[in-house]
């Protein structure tokens, strides 16, 4: 999937990372995330997603 967003740069987040809300409707981050899920506890991989940031 791809969103196009506002950045916010911060020096709390560690370098590397991004992070951005996935309870909310209209932020949608939820249609970017894989489909993998954990065996053990059957929940969603949603905190783990590869991506790219570029600049506008």
């Amino acid at each position: 999937g791809e969103v196009d967003a506002t950045v916010w740069i911060s020096g709390r987040m560690r370098p590397g990372c991004v992070w951005m809300p996935l309870h909310f409707h209209e932020a949608r981050a939820n249609l970017l995330t894989n489909d993998a899920g954990d065996a053990t506890t059957q929940t969603a991989e949603y905190k783990v997603c590869a991506v790219q940031v570029i600049p506008a």
